[in-house]
């Protein structure tokens, strides 16, 4: 599919109108929910900090003055063209692999180096640099946008289970009707792993009186 939607996309008039279609949808959101204005290195410093927890796992968070308040994980938003994607609902025991505990759902963007694009690409770098400051030096694995057809493009996904030898200590949440609605996805993996809050993804649907409106916003998924 992702060839032929390429293939359909190279034509430069339907490119034009995909990346008028992302620019758009840009325009309507907040500057510090864009990936694309992280590029922006003091804008970044400016509003976000990153938290290393005690298990040593780290975050970004929302910065804040009060050292009581909770910690606010951050979520950005992209645009791109969708060139491919598995998600839910899982109906069928064979869109599972052989090893449940690696399902996951994820998104393919594409994004024709766009500006918006690789705008987009230079905050994910710079997130990666603020997540890394909190580790010794080169702790974490650099990071490289996938390539399609000469183009930068985003994976994003998020698995559906932990690993019950991570889990210790968490509550499991349901997967919920839209993700699983026979239970096929429970009955594979509930000997190896817990559906957790982190696990979970959430689906908006934005509707308007026309196509050109219709917009899809899918919340929580990582690189």
């Amino acid at each position: 599919m992702s060839h032929s939607l390429i293939q359909f996309l190279d034509k430069s008039d339907c490119q034009t109108h995909a990346l008028k279609i992302c620019e758009d949808a840009a325009q309507q959101l907040p500057r510090h929910l864009q990936l694309k204005h992280m590029s922006d290195i003091k804008f970044l410093r400016a509003n976000y900090v990153s938290h290393k927890a005690p298990d040593g796992t780290a975050k970004v968070v929302l910065r804040n003055s009060d050292p009581e308040a909770e910690l606010e994980e951050a979520v950005w938003e992209m645009q791109g063209v969708l060139l491919d994607y598995d998600l839910p609902p899982v109906l069928h025991r064979n869109r599972l692999p052989g090893k449940p505990i690696w399902a996951k759902q994820s998104v393919h963007l594409l994004g024709f180096s766009s500006s918006i694009f690789e705008r987009a690409t230079t905050g994910i770098a710079a997130i990666h640099h603020l997540i890394d400051s909190v580790y010794s030096v080169n702790s974490l694995r650099p990071w490289v946008p996938d390539q399609t057809e000469d183009h930068p493009s985003f994976t994003f996904s998020n698995r559906y289970v932990t690993a019950l030898s991570q889990s210790q200590g968490h509550s499991p949440v349901p997967f919920g009707d839209v993700i699983d609605p026979q239970g096929i996805l429970l009955q594979a993996t509930s000997n190896v792993g817990a559906h957790l809050e982190d696990n979970k993804v959430e689906y908006y649907e934005k509707q308007s009186d026309t196509l050109y409106d219709l917009l899809f916003f899918i919340s929580s998924m990582s690189l």
